[in-house]
């Protein structure tokens, strides 16, 4: 599991992911998105 755009207190995001208030770090979600897409290939190499 991988908790894409979260941040902590000290970066300006003080609330956790399923907190109303939350606010995700959107300049991190291409990374993670890659990460995703990697991590189906990499399993369908596996299982073909």
């Amino acid at each position: 599991m991988m908790a894409l755009g979260g941040g902590s207190p000290e970066q300006g995001f003080p609330y956790p992911q399923h907190h109303p208030k939350v606010d995700f770090c959107e300049d991190v979600f291409y990374i993670g998105s890659a990460v995703y897409a990697n991590t189906a290939i990499e399993w369908l190499k596996l299982n073909k």
